[in-house]
């Protein structure tokens, strides 16, 4: 079932509230940051990341097994070429998706090669604390009535999920997203960090 799916499920049930997830402090060269590049380590929301087609990409591919940083970036850069935003782009989803929980990343073993690399592991443990995370705040935007912003977040979940492997459709659906009035609306709450505060200030935009 996709992000998408289950916070559709059930859209009048209530959603158990979740203890705060601590970030993880990350290993190697990874620096975290928000995708959208203005926050400092472990800012990014699970809304942030499951509405970045890039962490979504990156999260399917460490769903197949454990990654160094540089496979990821290379399978990304594979599957969404320039929609991935350049590898800058995708290093920083690398650093938010450790920082955020989604993933945990451990230092290369004792008597490695100087050029060892940090291995990455999908962060099963917290995956229900996670969507959990995703829903409630899905579940708040809908509880204030800013239908606006429930349906922003819905179609980007939708686009982020549809380009996670990188077929043709997915990717020419996330340049249609970024360019419409959805997309534009929900890259400037990520910017100004209010993506999931209901009663947006771009709500009537």
């Amino acid at each position: 079932m996709t992000p998408t799916n289950r916070l559709l499920a059930s859209p009048s049930a209530p959603v158990a509230p979740v203890a705060p997830v601590a970030p993880v402090v990350p290993v190697g060269s990874l620096r975290p940051v928000s995708p959208g590049g203005t926050g400092g380590p472990g800012s990014a929301s699970p809304l942030e990341v499951m509405t970045d087609p890039v962490c979504v990409c990156l999260l399917d591919v460490l769903e197949r097994g454990a990654c160094s940083e540089s496979q990821l970036r290379a399978e990304a850069a594979r599957r969404l070429g320039p929609t991935a935003g350049g590898p800058d782009h995708v290093a920083r989803c690398v650093g938010v998706l450790v920082a955020a929980g989604f993933a945990d990343a451990s230092e290369p073993p004792p008597g490695s090669g100087p050029h060892a690399e940090t291995v990455l592991t999908i962060a099963g443990r917290r995956s229900c604390e996670l969507l959990d995370a995703l829903a409630e705040a899905v579940a708040e935007v809908r509880a204030a009535g800013d239908v606006q912003q429930e349906q922003d977040l819905v179609d980007a979940l939708e686009t982020a999920w549809a380009a996670r492997d990188g077929r043709r459709a997915g990717l020419r659906g996330v340049e249609e997203f970024r360019g419409s009035g959805a997309g534009r609306r929900h890259a400037r709450r990520v910017a100004e960090g209010t993506l999931g505060q209901p009663g947006s200030p771009f709500a009537a935009r």
